[in-house]
């Protein structure tokens, strides 16, 4: 398990941030191309992202944006600004809060902000603001939570 992707592409990439954080601008970026070949995993080490940052299938992931705590990010999944490359200024990208799942082939695209608790639900698109403790669909996914006592027909 210390050994596996999800733990060695998050330790990569906390080390290109604090390569990037203290102007080891070229040494940060080598960090981060490592990530792109070795694990397929793209996170921008100028993003900031607090603790508890867990990919349990990183492959694909796109992310650049700055995190509160405790982020899941699933694989194929992106949240980035809407012109991600070196160019995009911090107020671009997505501003994430605390406890945020984003499911697989989800992508959060500009600058948006997303409450803490919401969960962005498997092949969701997400251009505008999601408020705390939502759940983002999209039109294809229909969720029907069921009242205690309440039969389903």
């Amino acid at each position: 398990m210390v050994l596996s992707p999800q733990v060695l592409c998050v330790l990569v990439y906390r080390m290109s941030h604090f390569m990037h954080a203290n102007g080891w601008i070229r040494l940060a970026f080598v960090l981060y191309q490592l990530n792109q070949l070795a694990f397929k995993v793209s996170i921008d080490p100028a993003g900031c992202i607090r603790g508890g940052l867990f990919l349990p299938h990183p492959h694909g992931v796109v992310l650049s944006a700055d995190v509160g705590m405790r982020l899941t990010m699933y694989a194929d999944s992106l949240c980035c600004p809407t012109r991600p490359g070196p160019e995009s200024a911090r107020a671009e990208r997505p501003q994430l809060g605390r406890r945020i799942t984003i499911g697989v082939h989800a992508a959060l695209i500009g600058p948006i902000s997303v409450g803490d608790g919401t969960r962005v639900m498997y092949r969701t698109d997400v251009e505008q603001d999601a408020n705390a403790g939502s759940v983002v669909t999209s039109g294809r996914i229909r969720l029907r939570i069921s009242k205690p006592g309440e039969t389903r027909t």
